[in-house]
Formats: C-alpha cells, sequence, structure tokens
C-alpha cells in the first residue's frame, strides 16, 4: 500500500477509532485495501470509512444463524449487555452463552466486566438504526422492556434512557417525580435537565414536582 507515512497515520487511526480495535472488520479492510485501492485513495472517495465499515458489519450480521441475528439485532438497544436483560428482553435463558461465544469468536462485543459486555459503538449505532426503521414498534417495545428491567433493578439512570428513547412522556415524568430528587441530590443535574427538556409543559402540569426540579436545575446551573 503506497502513501506517505502522515497520511496513512491519519488514516489507520480513522479506521481504529470507527472500529475501536475490532479484529473482523480490521482485517475486511486489509483485505479490500489489498484487493482494490490504496488508503488515501479511499479516504478521498465518496464512500466514507462509516460507508466501507457499514457494509461490514451487515456482511459479518448476515452470515450469523437466524437466532443469533435476532439476539445481536433486539439487544442493540443496550447500552451495556448482561445476561439477565438479555434474557428479558428475549424470553430466553441462555443469553450468558451466547454473549460468551460472541465475545470468543471476535464478533461485535468487548467486554467491560466479568460477564458484562457491550458492542462496538460503530456495530451498536448500525444495528439499532437499521431495527429502528425496520421495525419500529418492535424497536418502542424492546425499550420499554428494558426500562421495566431496569426499574426493577433500581437501575434508574439506565430505565430513563430507554424511556427516552422511547419517547415515554407519561411514564418518564411520572419515574422523574418520584426519583428526581434522588437524582439531584446524587449531583445528576444535567441528566435531570435533559429529561425535563424531553417532557411537555402539560405532563409538568400533571406531576408538579417536575416544576421544582425545573427551578433547582436553573439555581444549579447558574
Amino acid at each position: 500500500i503506497v502513501c506517505s507515512q502522515i497520511s496513512c497515520s491519519l488514516i489507520l487511526q480513522d479506521i481504529h477509532a470507527l472500529t475501536e480495535g475490532w479484529v473482523i472488520a480490521l482485517g475486511m479492510v486489509g483485505v479490500r485495501l489489498q484487493e482494490y485501492k490504496p488508503l488515501p485513495v479511499i479516504k478521498q472517495e465518496k464512500h466514507s470509512l462509516s460507508d466501507l465499515f457499514q457494509y461490514i458489519v451487515f456482511e459479518v450480521l448476515d452470515k450469523q444463524p437466524s437466532h443469533i441475528k435476532s439476539f445481536i439485532e433486539r439487544t442493540s438497544i443496550l447500552e451495556d449487555l448482561s445476561a439477565p436483560v438479555c434474557n428479558q428482553l428475549l424470553g430466553i435463558q441462555n443469553s450468558s452463552a451466547i454473549l460468551e461465544a460472541l465475545f470468543e469468536k471476535h464478533i461485535f462485543i468487548v467486554s467491560t466486566n466479568p460477564s458484562q459486555y457491550r458492542y462496538h459503538g460503530l456495530v451498536r449505532e448500525l444495528t439499532e438504526n437499521h431495527l429502528k426503521s425496520s421495525n419500529y414498534d418492535l424497536y418502542l417495545s424492546l425499550h420499554h422492556d428494558a426500562a421495566a428491567f431496569f426499574r426493577k433493578e433500581e437501575q434508574y439512570d439506565s430505565m430513563f434512557y430507554h424511556l427516552k428513547q422511547a419517547n415515554d412522556h407519561s411514564l418518564m415524568a411520572e419515574q422523574l417525580s418520584e426519583h428526581g430528587i434522588a437524582l439531584l441530590r446524587e449531583g445528576k443535574v444535567r441528566m435531570v435537565l435533559g429529561l425535563l427538556q424531553c417532557i411537555p409543559d402539560t405532563k409538568k402540569d400533571e406531576f408538579g414536582w417536575l416544576w421544582y426540579f425545573s427551578g433547582e436545575v436553573h439555581r444549579l446551573l447558574t
């Protein structure tokens, strides 16, 4: 591959940032570079590196067995992956084995803690967006199910994340009215602000504490 040391270095940094070191993607990029064009040409083309990796993600995904493909698509809504929440979303009991197999095969996920994983950022973004555009009702249902799981587990940051993704203003307002004081005491002022900005004034009228939280957020940020 012929390119200047500086340009190659910058482009390789772009590649690594997009893939987060995903072994399969890096390998497939290498094959395509050897077969087709040098790095600078790819960099200058109309199709960006993101377009290239989008192709790679779906090429790898399409080669998976149907139950693995479904698992990846449905759990792509999650910021963090663990067997309990995956089992809950899919109604299965073998998520732990699936996650371990995906990790060992270097397919899409990285380990963050023992028995805890997450998807590579680009993989999650592309897969979740595809789910959202192809089956919006399922996308909303999965976020609601995830919110219910995290509510039961008292993981309220994650609960609010999924309620926000589901655009469930009613439940968001109800839960923020209940947990807002605790969040402010924990110093999560900007998180509360972000939630308040999503909730219509009519819902704030219904849950009067939200107006109080709006005032407190303003006071704390000024």
